[in-house]
């Protein structure tokens, strides 16, 4: 979960947590997700903690919510970013961007 989905927040969490999805979140959403959320791990990237890095790395399906995948949380090498994805969806909420 990027910045650009801090807007629709509370929306965004319940419908993670009804469907038990893990997720993390990049440095411009840390701080919007209280750290007793469930199914939250962190901050990923080159900032991130390594558990959330692990998800990211290890996680078959990809979707992210309002982020650009900024190279600070991509790292520099782009082919090994999500190395076990199978597929990234990339969905931009920012409203901002959008208009």
């Amino acid at each position: 979960m990027g910045g650009g989905a801090v807007s629709c927040i509370k929306e965004t969490l319940s419908f993670l947590n009804r469907h038990n999805l893990p997720f993390i979140c990049t440095k411009n959403a840390y701080g919007y997700i209280p750290n007793n959320t469930p199914h939250y791990h962190g901050m990923g990237g080159i900032n991130g903690n390594p558990r959330a890095n692990y998800l990211l790395q290890h996680a078959e399906t990809l979707v992210v919510l309002g982020s650009r995948l900024a190279t600070p949380f991509t790292g520099y090498n782009k082919e090994d970013f999500a190395r076990n994805a199978k597929n990234i969806y990339i969905v931009d909420i920012d409203s901002y961007v959008i208009k």
